[in-house]
């Protein structure tokens, strides 16, 4: 029954690039990781079992059905965030970042049900992909286990979930030390924020708007550097993103606290982050610090799809609707790195009285580690759109493609959801001749 659900949802051939080594890596993970959650809060068996898919969608998920709750992990995921995370060991060229990003804007107006636009962003990719460089080979091997702790991330977060769906004991022993742990970390925060020059933060947005105009077009002249100096930050402050006046922390937990399905959420992430650092303590002999930063980059990956999925879901006309959504993600990965820093120093979860801790460090680097993680995504892949620079780029090209006929429909040309699998290179997900 799953099967034909899932077949109903994601297309007719969700099994034909399942790679059988990455299905049995991938149960392994969930075996491991339930059993770990079962020793540390007494969970259980949250799920019934994993079904491994390969879909367009590149999503994960939990569904109940028939009297079961399946964890349903895309292949498709993994490779996306291999891609990403090539991008960022590379310090890829503003002009790779685009060409990929086209291809996922491509991907997710297609689950959208906006097909012409899916066409565009897909025709588009496939004539900027010669931009797509090799994998440098040198740091693959990096890479690859960079991806793997991702990807038990985001197992775990899912397996998470269906602990909450139990409504048990142990949903209150998680969210009580995430309670008390993130919030020792919250204050703390907000304690050195304060010892910060009042104007810090905006000082700090500045330079990061600076620095993807340089990346895209080039280093600033003294002219232009000269303008900078005179300018505000409401000079330069795109219309629909984040605010950049600052946030306590505190305020943060408030709000996660107020709202049970963003309180859900950040709990998982919490959850998850600790889980997987202990599977690639076990599994990859990773440290901790290095486990931690690869599912944190994890979490941004997850917020970068979803960012795209809501410009891809908002409609023709002015969009600040896409600004509640920057809101909660910026505070679920705010909350996730203060929750990632609790790891070395909190008693694990566990099925007996939570005592109040005893701060004795972090695990070594971690507070840089997820600093530079967090600086490195901003400059090379997230400002971009942040900044709706790669909105300006991609609007003339995608002007001319309308112009010259992109979507007259010839006789017998296959329908646009084919055109772009095809395109897109996922030609074998459809069912028509050539696919």
């Amino acid at each position: 029954m799953i099967e034909e659900f899932i077949e109903a949802t994601r297309g007719p051939r969700v099994q034909v690039r399942v790679l059988p080594e990455y299905a049995a890596r991938y149960q392994s993970m969930f075996r491991w990781i339930t059993k770990r959650l079962d020793t540390m809060i007494g969970s259980g068996q949250p799920a019934d079992r994993l079904l491994v898919i390969y879909s367009h969608t590149g999503e994960a998920e939990t569904v109940s059905l028939g009297g079961q709750r399946i964890v349903v992990f895309d292949q498709y995921l993994g490779q996306i965030m291999n891609r990403l995370n090539r991008l960022l060991f590379e310090s890829a060229p503003v002009t790779e970042v685009d060409a990929y990003l086209c291809k996922l804007f491509a991907l997710r107006f297609l689950c959208a049900g906006r097909p012409r636009e899916a066409l565009e962003y897909a025709t588009l990719y496939h004539a900027w992909s010669e931009r797509l460089t090799s994998a440098d080979y040198a740091s693959s091997a990096a890479r690859i286990m960079f991806t793997m702790v991702q990807e038990c991330f985001v197992i775990a977060h899912e397996l998470s979930h269906c602990i909450f769906q139990q409504e048990q004991e142990p949903v209150v022993r998680a969210m009580s030390w995430w309670a008390v742990a993130t919030r020792i970390e919250a204050r703390e925060s907000d304690e050195n924020r304060a010892q910060l020059p009042p104007d810090d933060l905006q000082v700090s947005y500045l330079r990061d708007v600076y620095t993807a105009l340089d990346r895209r077009f080039g280093e600033a002249t003294e002219e232009e550097l000269a303008e900078r100096q005179a300018r505000r930050i409401e000079d330069v402050l795109p219309p629909r993103v984040l605010s950049p006046a600052p946030e306590l922390a505190m305020d943060m937990m408030r709000r996660a606290v107020a709202d049970p399905r963003l309180g859900e959420e950040c709990v998982c992430d919490a959850m998850a982050l600790n889980v997987t650092a202990q599977w690639a303590k076990k599994q990859l002999r990773m440290p901790a610090t290095k486990a931690l930063s690869a599912a944190m980059v994890g979490l941004h990956h997850l917020r970068l799809l979803r960012h795209i999925e809501g410009l891809a879901r908002r409609g023709p006309g002015p969009h600040e609707e896409i600004s509640p959504l920057l809101h909660e993600t910026q505070t679920r990965l705010t909350l996730a790195r203060l929750s990632a820093q609790t790891y070395a120093w909190l008693p694990l979860i566990a099925p007996r009285k939570l005592r109040p801790p005893g701060k004795s460090g972090h695990a070594p680097g971690l507070r840089q580690a997820l600093a530079f993680e967090n600086e490195r995504y901003a400059e090379v892949i997230f400002d971009q759109l942040l900044f709706e620079l790669f909105e300006e780029d991609v609007a003339e090209p995608i002007s001319r493609l309308r112009a010259a006929g992109l979507h007259d429909e010839a006789p017998g040309a296959p329908d646009r959801w084919t055109q772009v699998l095809r395109l897109t290179g996922l030609a074998d997900l459809t069912d028509e001749p050539g696919g």
